[in-house]
């Protein structure tokens, strides 16, 4: 690439760090020629360029539907949609207002869908959008190779207010995620979709809002074959989606926190819990005090004891995580538990009332936060598996929380293979259903096996980034250091490993067009048709997010 040595390693820095982005525009594009290798702001000159006009091809599928929805759409981009689908069956959904030709039908989006026998599959197309003309090949292929009802790809968008059309802000999607598509700006702006998938009546307008949220399963085929036009309105979702709030239950809540002194700390994070619950009162805390030798944390304990604020359990043995959280389930019957360092601070306002309408939802199995370091940089946004040879890392740590990373997904409550056990959160009865935390992982790696362990049972890991909250990550314990510490770390990595084998490499949330090399997010490349073989076989097992 360079023959400047200290060039080199300043590239080989920047990667290091995930901050390939600042490489000189010119190291960029030798990159991109020699490795296929780009940075999203560069996104412009992967993009494969469609030629426009451009009709469908839909030889291969006799009894194909096209579906336009035009509540949105201006004239000019039912003209477009309209001739790209020249030959196709098709309708348009919207207003007797429309000004298209006679011959087209237009529904109104509270009309009844009424679909004659010879209907076998119905396109879902936002008027707006642009298509691949081998879209339907890709997704009904993919359909017929793994049975699924319903198929979607991959999008971008284009804004044709910049000369010549600017084709920017990939959304390479997840295998299916009901908490990532209750975003509506996440949703595919097609989808194909077998006609037996559609509990009939419904209506039109209902179709397209749950084009992507029926309950069947998808296949997804991570390839760019769909354009949104950008700054386009999305149609409301939002009663589709699964975070819907649950009756209320006058049910309390375990908080269980450990610490080995550090009372100025412990009193921040546990006033946090009261100053920012809906109903503090429901709160059970629980102090695992692990040998605090200070008066001050003694006054602190004899305090909260008198006053009925926390339970206070002494646990006079060697620093182990997992044990210890184990041996304070013991001491509340509270349905619900949340495992909280005390190096954490809680932001948001309601949090209580807001973990619930996660937990006490079907399949949703832990819960976890979106922290911080006190300077609003991002410490966890979720689990990322895969990444490498090396061990699950932290998704968007180091970066600012006002960025919100690729599609905002940093903010926004997702799917995720895992989260952290400083903000944890459960219900007690898939706690004991699972056995609880591996003691043997006594510091490491015990919250990524809890949660792959309640995975394995069905449920979902859901990164709740509503929830905010401060983390001074480990300031109380440190990090790992010395050699024995280092030495422990390897050693409960080699027993996830033991444990979990493949599951530590696959990652249901990221999308095979990321690099899995360097840090995640750090640049894209296009998957090998192996690498999109393998992902569309996975994404249409009956359950993709269990193991």
């Amino acid at each position: 690439m360079t023959h400047d040595p200290h060039a080199e390693e300043i590239i080989k820095a920047l990667l290091a760090m995930g901050e390939r982005e600042r490489l000189p525009d010119a190291t960029q594009q030798v990159i991109e020629v020699e490795q296929g290798i780009y940075t999203l702001s560069r996104y412009p000159f992967y993009r494969p360029q469609w030629h426009i006009p451009a009709t469908l091809k839909h030889e291969g599928l006799a009894g194909l539907l096209v579906a336009i929805d035009g509540r949105y759409a201006d004239p000019e981009w039912l003209q477009e949609i309209r001739g790209f689908l020249a030959g196709t069956h098709h309708i348009v959904v919207g207003h007797e207002r429309i000004p298209i030709p006679s011959s087209t039908q237009i529904f109104h989006p509270d009309d009844r869908m009424e679909l004659d026998g010879s209907v076998s599959h119905i396109l879902l197309v936002e008027a707006g959008s642009r298509l691949s003309p081998d879209i339907i090949s890709h997704l009904h292929d993919a359909m017929e190779r793994t049975g699924a009802m319903g198929a979607y790809c991959d999008h971008d968008h284009w804004d044709d207010t910049v000369n010549g059309n600017l084709w920017q802000y990939p959304c390479f999607q997840p295998i299916h995620d009901p908490y990532w598509f209750s975003h509506a700006e996440n949703c595919p702006p097609s989808v194909l979709i077998s006609r037996q998938a559609i509990d009939m009546p419904c209506s039109w307008a209902d179709l397209f809002s749950r084009r992507i949220l029926l309950p069947i399963n998808y296949v997804h085929v991570p390839k760019i074959l769909a354009s949104r036009r950008f700054g386009s309105k999305q149609p409301e979702i939002s009663s589709y989606s699964p975070i819907r709030p649950v009756p209320y239950k006058d049910d309390g809540i375990q908080v269980i926190i450990q610490t080995r002194d550090a009372p100025a700390m412990v009193e921040r994070c546990v006033a946090s819990l009261l100053r920012t619950a809906a109903r503090p009162e429901r709160l059970d805390i629980v102090i695992i005090n692990n040998r605090s030798t200070l008066t001050e944390t003694e006054n602190l304990f004899r305090k909260w004891e008198n006053s009925g604020t926390a339970q206070i359990i002494n646990h006079d043995e060697d620093f182990n995580w997992s044990k210890a959280n184990n041996i304070g389930t013991a001491y509340s019957k509270a349905p619900h538990i949340l495992f909280l360092n005390n190096d954490v601070e809680i932001e948001t306002d309601r949090w209580d009332i807001i973990m619930e309408n996660y937990i006490l939802n079907e399949r949703t199995g832990i819960i976890g936060a979106l922290l911080l370091y006190p300077d609003r940089i991002i410490q966890h946004a979720g689990v990322i598996f895969g990444m490498g040879a090396g061990s699950p890392v932290h998704e968007g740590v180091g970066s600012s929380s006002a960025d919100g990373g690729p599609n905002r997904r940093w903010v926004k409550p997702r799917l995720a293979s895992a989260v952290t056990g400083a903000w944890l959160a459960t219900s007690r009865s898939l706690f004991n259903e699972v056995g609880g935390f591996d003691e043997q992982l006594a510091v490491a790696y015990n919250d990524i096996d809890f949660c792959l362990r309640c995975r394995a049972a069905g449920q979902y890991v859901v990164q709740a980034s509503d929830i905010v909250a401060i983390h001074r990550e480990s300031a109380t314990r440190g990090t790992f250091l010395s050699a024995e510490a280092q030495q422990r770390e390897h050693e409960e990595w080699q027993r996830l490993q033991s444990i979990w084998g493949e599951a530590l490499k696959l990652d249901p949330a990221y999308n095979p067009h990321w690099l899995r090399t360097g840090q995640p997010f750090d640049g894209f490349h296009a998957p090998t048709p192996q690498v999109v073989a393998r992902w569309i076989e996975q994404s249409v097992k009956n359950q993709p997010w269990a193991l």
